[in-house]
C-alpha cells in the first residue's frame, strides 16, 4: 500500500479525526470524520457491485468494530460543537446500520 492508498483509507483519517479532537480542532476532525464515513459508503456501494476489484482501500480493512469508533467519534465531535441533532440524526443512522448486526 503506497502514501496515497493510505491517505484513501477510513482507517487513517478515523486515526486523523481522533487526534484533532484530542487537540480541540473539532472543525477539523468534523470534516475528516465525514469525509471516512463518505469513504466506508463509497467501498460498500463499490464492493457490491465489483467484489474488490478497487485498488485502494479494501472493506474488509474497515469492519463492524472499526464503524462504531467512526460514528462514535463523529457522535463526540458534534456534541463538543453543540449540534445535538446533527449527533441524534447520525445516532439513528447508526442504529439503523447496526440493526442489522444483530
Amino acid at each position: 500500500m503506497n502514501s496515497t492508498q493510505v491517505r484513501e483509507h477510513p482507517k487513517y483519517h478515523l486515526l486523523l479525526a481522533t487526534v484533532q479532537r484530542h487537540k480541540g480542532d473539532m472543525e477539523k476532525a468534523k470534516k475528516t470524520l465525514e469525509k471516512a464515513l463518505g469513504l466506508v459508503k463509497s467501498i460498500n456501494s463499490e464492493s457490491s457491485s465489483q467484489k474488490g476489484a478497487r485498488g485502494g482501500a479494501n472493506v474488509m480493512d474497515f469492519n463492524n468494530s472499526d464503524k462504531a469508533s467512526l460514528y462514535l467519534e463523529l457522535m463526540a465531535v458534534f456534541r463538543a460543537l453543540g449540534n445535538y441533532e446533527e449527533a441524534n440524526g447520525l445516532m439513528q443512522q447508526a442504529l439503523q446500520e447496526f440493526k442489522v448486526c444483530e
